[in-house]
Order: C-alpha cells, then structure tokens, then sequence
C-alpha cells in the first residue's frame, strides 16, 4: 500500500479491513480512477487473458526475442543517436504487434485491479496467473536461450569473446 494510503488510516484511526477498501481508495485517488469496462487499458488486459495458452507462449518467446534484439542493436552501435535509431524501432515494433511480455502484463493487470470500475469477462485469479507463468516461460526462451545460448555458444571455447 501507498505511504498517503497507510497515513490515512493511521491518522483516522482505521485499520485496513481485507483487499476492497484499500482497492477502493487506490482506485479513486489515482489518475484512472474507476474506468469503465471499455477502457483501453481494460480491455487490452481482458485481450491479454483470453489467449490461449500456446498464444501467449509463442508471443512470449516473439516479446523478449524482440528487445534483446534491440538491446543487441544498442550495444553494436558507436554513438547515441545510432543507438537511438536501432532501439527505438525495435521496442516500437514490440509494443505495435502487441507481444506478451510479463512484465507489461503485470503492469496493466495491477492498473485494471486497482482502477476498474468493474473487471473484465477474463479478469480471474487463475487467468492472471496462467497468463503470467506461460509468458514469463516465453519470455525466459525468447530472451535467454535464443538469444543468450547464441551468445553462450558463440563464446564457449578459450578464444577472444565474439559478438
């Protein structure tokens, strides 16, 4: 919980009483406060838990293939602006073919609890969790071992690191 939130309760001598009432003041006070089910933010997190499971996984792998390709791009180039000019289309791609990455679903799963109005058809304990555990795999295989194995492959024998 927020320090305003916790001052709050100590100040008016109220104990929290179990996930609603903190939910409650969170969502009014923030800047999304109570959004309607057709909020993009909601119905992109509604879109996100839908998927099946072999979607999320293959975007998953897609989502963390395509940052560290972008990352890799960044290290390669010598100054800013062409380290500017290699990420940012990159990471625009990423988020234009609107991958699963966890983190990003961690970040409009939290904004959709705590600022919905009401939850969307998909919004369950278990939808959450599925969706985090399968793209957090895809994520780990796209990025770790696509891109990380290459480089460790690359790079197993006594000779002079490669890029």
């Amino acid at each position: 919980m927020g320090k305003g939130i916790l001052a709050h309760y100590r100040d008016h001598g109220v104990q929290p009483r179990g996930c609603g009432e903190p939910r409650r003041r969170v969502g009014v006070s923030a800047k999304f406060g109570n959004l309607p089910v057709d909020h993009i933010i909601v119905t992109l997190t509604d879109a996100k838990l839908a998927k099946g499971p072999a979607g999320m996984l293959v975007e998953g792998i897609l989502a963390n293939f395509v940052v560290n390709m972008s990352i890799v791009g960044g290290i390669f180039a010598k100054e800013i602006i062409s380290k500017f000019i290699v990420i940012v289309p990159f990471i625009a791609a990423f988020v234009g073919m609107g991958l699963e990455h966890v983190i990003a679903n961690f970040c409009l799963v939290c904004l959709t609890f705590f600022d919905a109005g009401a939850f969307p058809e998909h919004f369950t304990l278990g939808a959450v969790l599925t969706n985090w555990v399968i793209v957090w795999v895809g994520n780990v295989i796209g990025g770790g071992f696509l891109i990380g194995g290459v480089y460790a492959w690359l790079n197993k024998g006594p000779e002079a690191y490669r890029d």
